[in-house]
């Protein structure tokens, strides 16, 4: 994978527990409450897929940044992911909080354990995350 700095783009945001409810009640394929949006998240975070859910930071710390590369590695299998990555406005020190925003964590066994709307909704999260790059 080839690296540039890129500051801004046009992307849409990394999800927050409140950005990732709002896409999963309007998206077509899944028109799920917040509630249910919540539960699922927290499924997720449980089965060690994605990060702490119940965030309201859109950010990384720049200190996140090989641990992304290390992600999008093992997304590599089950993912399209970008020849060219690039290190955007995501990494912003100074807007991370307690908890940084919701990203996927490294693939494991679980994945076959979820449900088809658990399914689509870690899709919704990895596919956000690659599409910052």
């Amino acid at each position: 994978m080839k690296i540039i700095q890129k500051n801004k783009i046009s992307v849409a945001p990394l999800f927050n527990l409140s950005l990732l409810q709002q896409e999963c009640n309007s998206h077509p394929s899944l028109g799920i409450g917040v509630a249910e949006a919540a539960t699922i998240a927290q499924t997720l975070y449980e089965y060690k897929l994605i990060s702490y859910p119940r965030t309201n930071c859109c950010y990384l710390s720049s200190s996140a940044w090989e641990e992304c590369l290390t992600v999008l590695n093992l997304l590599n299998t089950k993912f399209i992911i970008p020849e060219t990555l690039s290190k955007r406005y995501i990494f912003n020190d100074s807007k991370v909080n307690e908890h940084h925003t919701i990203i996927p964590l490294e693939l494991n066994s679980n994945i076959d354990k979820l449900t088809p709307i658990e399914h689509k909704v870690y899709n919704l999260i990895v596919n956000r995350f690659i599409e910052n790059f």
